[in-house]
């Protein structure tokens, strides 16, 4: 790509708000891969408790998230990007305070209200500042961002935290809570583009506006889609991994920081090329192999129980590395391929409907993981993974009849894209 090519698709906005978003995951990672450890080891709850916590903010990210799309059509994605991450900012830091279950799920319900808002709201933002052709494109360096903090984030975590001292997992949820508040202050300084007279009609007319999101036919199928797949990747990975790594694999805490960075060197490095690989092609196959990648991974990850030592390590690292090449092919297509669906005046909705496959798949995957490997039962869990990753590659290829050949990504257009990618 040319220095103006990178200039038109990275534009001052764009990358302000990049960089708002790696500021906020470095803080995340602190954190995302330790709650249920947290609660469990340290605050002494039940695993299925501190698992059903994280299942209990999808559900409620789940019944908000419609409301959130309204609102970011109505009000603008910036204003409610900026209401999420102030409120997200402060549930995370009142994580520290939390002894008992009632507290946990009080907490988790502040969180989730801004969780219902933050990933629909960046989307739309992020869709809004790039045009059709530069979209996937920015979606994809996002997402690599995004782990890239993540990875950083698991590293200096997995370097403080200790389970015989509960102080050091209260300082790296109160860094976390900085880390949203500084991605807040950034936020003027992204100029979103004027919406006409008209944009503005039809979004104040919309309120109704999901009776038409969910006419098209084509979201529908995708969204199931995308609840398939996701139930069984993401929704599995941030509780699954953790406790498979230690109840099952019988291996220490401080080796999830090492699993979740492979995840995020993997998507570093292979991301850029993923990027220009994925212009010009089929979306529907790229989410099929997306599938079958993560069934892979799964059934890689699940061996490790029946190895030792390093060796039962590096078996987790290599699961992971599957798992996160075929995170780097998701993540420039599926939210492409759903701004591309969607209108204008309804996009906030689109995301928002789109998150609601996140959202489900974040309320079931922990609370399976934690009922069967709480249950003794790591094996019924691997297989039931591995299974449904590769029912969500099928659903993916049952779109193809439902999208033209742009919506499919299969233009002369995005080839030259690809073509001109250096």
């Amino acid at each position: 790509m040319s220095l103006p090519q990178q200039r038109a698709t990275f534009s001052r906005s764009v990358r302000v708000l990049l960089v708002g978003m790696l500021l906020s995951s470095i803080g995340s990672g602190l954190t995302m891969s330790l709650l249920v450890i947290y609660l469990s080891s340290v605050r002494g709850m039940a695993t299925i408790i501190a698992s059903l916590v994280l299942s209990w903010v999808a559900i409620v990210s789940l019944a908000l998230g419609p409301v959130g799309g309204s609102l970011i059509d109505r009000f603008g994605a910036r204003t409610m990007l900026g209401f999420a991450l102030a409120v997200e900012g402060v549930g995370v830091g009142l994580y520290a305070l939390v002894s008992t279950t009632a507290g946990a799920f009080a907490v988790a319900t502040v969180t989730a209200v801004g969780g219902a808002v933050i990933w629909s709201s960046q989307s739309t933002l992020l869709a809004q500042l790039s045009g059709e052709q530069s979209r996937q494109r920015v979606f994809g360096v996002q997402f690599m961002l995004l782990n890239l903090g993540l990875g950083v984030g698991g590293l200096i975590a997995a370097s403080i935290v200790d389970l015989s001292d509960p102080a050091t997992f209260v300082r790296l949820y109160l860094v976390d809570a900085v880390s949203y508040l500084s991605f807040l202050v950034a936020l003027p300084l992204i100029r979103v583009p004027q919406r006409t007279p008209e944009q503005v009609a039809a979004a104040e007319e919309a309120v109704g506006g999901y009776r038409e999101v969910l006419s098209d036919r084509r979201l529908r199928r995708l969204v199931v889609a995308y609840l398939v797949l996701l139930t069984f990747g993401y929704g599995s990975l941030e509780a699954g991994v953790p406790l498979y790594l230690t109840r099952v694999a019988g291996m220490p805490v401080r080796d999830i920081g090492v699993v979740f960075a492979v995840n995020t060197g993997v998507i570093v490095i292979a991301q850029w090329w993923t990027i220009r690989y994925s212009e010009g092609r089929s979306r529907v196959s790229l989410l099929a192999a997306v599938g079958v990648l993560w069934g892979a991974s799964w059934a890689v990850m699940g061996g490790s129980a029946l190895l030792a030592g390093t060796v039962a390590l590096v078996a987790l690292c290599a699961g992971m590395a599957i798992f996160a090449l075929a995170e780097t092919v998701w993540s420039p297509v599926a939210p492409a391929l759903v701004n591309h669906l969607a209108p204008d005046h309804l996009r906030g909705r689109y995301n928002a409907v789109s998150a609601w496959g996140y959202s489900v798949g974040g309320a079931i995957g922990p609370a399976l993981a934690g009922a069967l490997i709480g249950a003794s039962l790591g094996g019924v869990w691997i297989a039931i993974v591995v299974i449904g990753s590769l029912a969500g590659a099928l659903l993916s290829l049952s779109l193809r009849p439902l999208l033209t050949n742009a919506e499919d990504g299969r233009t002369a257009d995005t080839v030259a894209v690809r073509g001109s990618g250096s």
